[in-house]
């Protein structure tokens, strides 16, 4: 059985390569780092956001969260990339 997900940075490549005004549901600012755990389902590799702060119900909140600035903390469904 082999490995079905890891954590990644991604890369000013990817940016450069899906730019802003053609995929505006991306998320971008600058200077910040966005990590996104990759999965593959089915031969299909998705890019799903880890984000400190979700405010919408389509995504998996950490429970047990460490910091108190994580309590929203989780996966983002919502902005999920088909890579």
């Amino acid at each position: 059985m082999g490995k079905y997900y890891e954590i990644k940075k991604i890369s000013q490549s990817f940016f450069n390569d899906y730019p802003l005004d053609q995929y505006p549901e991306l998320l971008s600012k600058d200077n910040r780092p966005y990590l996104v755990l990759l999965i593959l389902i089915d031969g299909l590799k998705f890019a799903l956001p880890l984000r400190s702060n979700i405010k919408h119900s389509y995504c998996y909140k950490f429970r047990n969260a460490m910091h108190k600035t994580f309590y929203n903390g989780g996966i983002d469904f919502e902005k999920a990339i088909l890579t």
